[in-house]
């Protein structure tokens, strides 16, 4: 994936993405995840799409799916401007 794509929130592509992590991702460790319902599909594919990766999005069983990509850079860029760990807590 384009580890430098949270290095600053200044795209419109960008701060989508930062804003749906923050209300619907997580993550833990050097790992960002996003998991929708089954309808939804094709919008973690434009996520895998727009960060540049390469990764299939899952079925994780029962209505839903998602992604996990590994990336210590994007996710330190992340935790500087409020997604992190335990962010609903």
């Amino acid at each position: 994936m384009d580890h430098s794509v949270f290095d600053s929130i200044s795209t419109e592509r960008s701060a989508y993405w930062f804003g749906f992590l923050l209300a619907d991702g997580c993550v833990q460790g050097n790992k960002i995840s996003l998991a929708l319902g089954r309808a939804d599909r094709s919008h973690i594919g434009k996520f895998v799409r727009d960060v540049d990766a390469n990764h299939p999005v899952q079925d994780y069983g029962g209505r839903c799916v998602g992604v996990t990509l590994t990336s210590a850079p994007a996710v330190q860029a992340l935790s500087k401007v409020g997604v992190v760990p335990r962010k609903s807590g």
